[in-house]
Order: structure tokens, then C-alpha cells, then sequence
């Protein structure tokens, strides 16, 4: 499933808050993600819930729900950060106010990019 970032309504210990297709509240419960990711990975003890790619078109946190869950940032990038081959600087600062949500909470995120 994928969803705009804007959807995400809060990031707590336990879990993302997000709103699905149909308007209705939904948890991303990140203990499941936790334990998917280490099946995925093969680490026996990790805080790691989701991976993310800043690089990719557009950038991304995917995270390990059953199913998987991708927010993106799809944000319009200048000519002169398409030529430097950058991320957008709206969609990056979203991005990285999404990762240190994470990280606050005490959680992790795999870097693809």
C-alpha cells in the first residue's frame, strides 16, 4: 500500500497513526514491523521498522506491516536539484522530520539511498 506522507496524522512509541483510503484511522503497529524486519534481515536484535530512500523517484519510507506500508514525498524538484541530483528541499525536509520522528521514539530506519 502506498500513501502521500501527509496522511500520517502522529508517530508515538508504539506505532505510526496514519489515515487510509476510506477516512479511517489506522495503526502501523511498530513491534510487528520490528519482528518483520528481522525475519527480512536475518538480525537476531534490531530496532529497525522500515527502510527509506531519499534518492528514489519520488523519495520514500517503506514500512515492515503486514502488508508492507510506503509513505512517499512527492515534491517537484527545482531544474538546478534535478541536474545535482537531489531530492526536492520541501519533500527533503518532510522526509528527514519524519525520520527524526522515529529516531525520538527510539526506532531506526534501513538507508537505501
Amino acid at each position: 500500500m502506498e500513501y502521500h506522507h501527509d496522511r500520517i496524522q502522529g508517530i508515538e512509541r508504539e506505532g505510526l497513526l496514519y489515515i487510509d483510503d476510506d477516512g479511517r484511522e489506522r495503526t502501523i503497529d511498530f513491534e510487528t514491523c520490528r519482528r518483520n524486519w528481522m525475519n527480512h534481515s536475518g538480525q537476531s536484535e534490531s530496532r529497525c521498522i522500515a527502510w527509506r530512500d531519499i534518492q528514489s523517484e519520488p523519495p520514500y519510507i517503506e514500512f515492515f506491516s503486514d502488508p508492507k506500508i510506503r509513505f512517499t514525498f512527492p515534491y517537484k524538484r527545482t531544474w538546478r536539484e534535478k541536474w545535482k541530483r537531489h531530492p526536492s528541499e520541501l519533500g527533503e525536509r518532510y522526509f528527514q522530520a519524519t525520520v527524526d520522528a522515529l529516531d525520538r521514539e527510539g526506532w531506526t530506519t534501513f538507508d537505501l539511498s
